[in-house]
């Protein structure tokens, strides 16, 4: 299978990783972007859309963690916005506000999640993503998810990681993968890119040598 990997922006802003988060067979995205960018999204990672919002916030990406199982949500969420993702999967909301784009890193086989959410909440997280979990700060972040883009194929982390760190992400999720940055040198790349095993959306912003790192960090090849 192909991987696609398209540049794009919405309204202008390079950080496209800032309205949509996406598995292998569906993107979420903020109902404030524009239907090209819907389409856009659709088509580099053949998945269908749902457009919600959560606490009617158009930052999907920071507020939304999501693998092909289930998604979880900050205790802020609406009851709407939830049953609205219950209809696509098992859905769980935190007990706190921490946003989980933020503090959960997950695929289809394992999620990283920052000691910032509560122990108690690490049961419902593996409910939900179906996944084994690891609760732990990583590199010494506590929004360590904002740094790094995981999927079923690859990962493209933190450039700072040091090679223990690189190590542990590789066994973790069962992947390959590369750090470095994205949007011209910006080191948090979630907010910069959407990405599931069949392609990506990157921020026009992004220098070629980012796109390149970003598909071979990706693209399982």
């Amino acid at each position: 299978m192909s991987f696609k990997l398209v540049k794009s922006n919405v309204n202008n802003n390079p950080f496209v990783g800032l309205y949509a988060k996406a598995s292998d067979e569906l993107v979420v995205v903020s109902p404030r972007v524009s239907k090209r960018f819907v389409s856009l999204c659709e088509e580099a990672l053949g998945a269908k859309s749902l457009s919600v919002f959560v606490d009617q916030s158009p930052l999907i990406g920071i507020y939304v963690a999501m693998n092909s199982r289930g998604c979880v949500l900050p205790a802020f969420a609406s009851e709407r916005e939830v049953r609205a993702l219950e209809r696509e999967f098992s859905v769980c909301v935190l007990s706190s506000n921490h946003a989980p784009g933020n503090t959960i890193l997950c695929n289809d086989r394992a999620a990283l999640v920052s000691r910032a959410v509560g122990a108690g909440d690490c049961d419902r997280i593996r409910e939900a993503l179906g996944v084994k979990v690891l609760h732990q700060s990583f590199a010494g972040m506590s929004a360590f998810a904002s740094t790094t883009v995981v999927t079923n194929k690859g990962f493209y982390a933190y450039n700072d990681l040091n090679d223990t760190e690189f190590e542990h992400l590789k066994v973790l999720f069962g992947v390959n993968g590369l750090n470095g940055t994205t949007s011209f040198g910006t080191p948090f790349n979630s907010l910069s890119l959407i990405a599931n095993s069949k392609g990506a959306v990157i921020g026009d912003l992004s220098s070629g040598v980012e796109t390149q790192r970003v598909f071979e960090a990706l693209s399982g090849d």
